[in-house]
């Protein structure tokens, strides 16, 4: 969503090179508000190419920090309904990821199995109480942050 001036844009067109794919960081969430590890959630392993991180898709990067920017801003303490709306945009934000994504093959596989450990945190956040929901939170935030731990 982020979009850059036209100048820099006519810019790059002039060069002979080929721009550089440029891979957002996926932020690590707030030290101060740490995961208890109470909260057991079911997992799918996520492995690496021979040892070595999946190349960029030059799109999925994005999609996460996006998906973890809409995540931070679900307030456990919402009224039902706002609660219901930010889920809504989580909701969206998780499709975007998936649907958008350009892997192939086992790439594919391995960027499913990172995103559908969101889809077993979101849904247990929309059943939990408060204080489970804010721990949700952060396992789908922690989560989120090893993107670049397997991924380019």
């Amino acid at each position: 969503m982020a979009c850059g001036p036209s100048k820099d844009v006519d810019e790059k067109e002039n060069q002979s090179e080929p721009p550089q794919e440029q891979v957002s960081p996926v932020p690590t969430p707030d030290p101060a508000e740490t995961y208890s590890g109470k909260l057991q959630l079911q997992t799918v392993p996520v492995e690496l190419n021979n040892g070595e991180k999946w190349k960029s898709d030059g799109v999925s990067a994005d999609n996460v920090f996006k998906l973890d920017s809409v995540i931070k801003e679900v307030d456990p303490l919402a009224t039902d309904e706002v609660y219901k709306k930010m889920m809504s945009d989580c909701s969206a934000a998780l499709d975007n990821a998936y649907y958008s994504n350009k892997y192939e093959g086992e790439a594919k596989k391995q960027y499913a199995n990172f995103l559908k450990n969101v889809v077993f945190a979101s849904k247990y956040i929309v059943s939990a109480d408060t204080a489970e929901r804010k721990e949700a939170i952060l396992v789908i935030r922690s989560h989120l942050a090893t993107y670049s731990d397997y991924f380019e």
